[in-house]
């Protein structure tokens, strides 16, 4: 993200899974009693998705350091620790100023 290069590079897990496998271990963390939902498949979205961290090696150093349960879980941890610190914060942002086509006027 911190990188001034316009480019995609793919991160994540070397272990080819689907979707909805992926999809299933979510709930099994997050322990909600979400139901999956299918939906046909656009055009453009590749039926198989296996990333190349040939890129993000070569130009951040990049690589993997935990499997996918360890990461999924690491990250539900932090998401559900910043959900309590600020769901319950009184301070909103004030957007008053901002209109729907402020950027036309």
């Amino acid at each position: 993200m911190m990188d001034d290069r316009a480019q995609a590079v793919n991160i994540g897990n070397p272990n080819e899974i689907t979707i909805s496998y992926f999809a299933r271990e979510v709930i099994m963390f997050v322990g909600t009693r979400q139901k999956l939902v299918f939906k046909k498949l656009l055009v453009s979205d590749p039926p198989q998705r296996h990333p190349d961290f040939s890129k993000a090696d070569s130009i951040f150093d990049w690589e993997p350091k935990f499997l996918r349960d360890e990461g999924l879980n690491r990250t539900c941890e932090l998401l559900q620790s910043l959900i309590e610190e600020r769901l319950y914060r009184k301070e909103r942002r004030n957007f008053s100023q901002y209109t729907k086509y402020n950027s036309f006027s």
